[in-house]
């Protein structure tokens, strides 16, 4: 009977639930599973991992992409946190740009004898953008405020290429008055 226990005891204490679970019982014995906290435990690790995701994504200055996950937060909300992070990528990519230029771009040209005044340099463009919808919005308000903004070729073909369309390559960065 002490070891029949022992056997009893071991087996309660070895029972998990994994790709492990499994029972062999011997003949007359019986198994009642009283509750487990499993069900419990899962509801607090997910918790626990999204509150992580979540702190993850705010040191990067990127919690909007969490934003609508928990039902929180406005519209204007995400966009000015996606505003907050293209102006941090800006910030980075220009301090990965200044770097290079300085200890890149410089000993490059040094090591090579280049005889040349001013040195080249990596100019990166901004990640920031303004929606097409916002622009459309600010050149009514600006046209009907009086400002001549058209006929202008340079910035029809500006706005063309913020809305990916085909631009006038021709006479790119001439006004129609100067073509008249």
């Amino acid at each position: 009977m002490q070891q029949l226990r022992t056997d009893a005891e071991d087996l309660v204490q070895n029972l998990r639930k994994d790709e492990q679970a499994g029972v062999v019982l011997p003949y007359g014995w019986e198994l009642d599973l009283i509750g487990s906290a499993s069900q419990q435990q899962s509801d607090v690790t997910d918790t626990i991992i999204k509150r992580y995701d979540q702190r993850l994504a705010m040191s990067t200055l990127a919690d909007f992409l969490v934003l609508s996950q928990n039902e929180q937060g406005s519209y204007a909300m995400n966009v000015s946190k996606q505003q907050l992070f293209q102006q941090a990528l800006d910030g980075w990519v220009n301090g990965m740009a200044d770097t290079i230029n300085k200890q890149g771009v410089e000993r490059l040209f040094d090591l090579n004898d280049f005889d040349i005044e001013e040195y080249p340099r990596i100019v990166p463009s901004s990640i920031q953008s303004v929606s097409l919808e916002t622009l459309g919005q600010f050149i009514n308000h600006v046209s009907g405020a009086g400002a001549t903004l058209f006929p202008n070729k340079e910035l029809e073909n500006e706005l063309k290429r913020r809305a990916n369309l085909p631009v006038d390559t021709e006479n790119d960065n001439q006004n129609f008055d100067d073509n008249q």
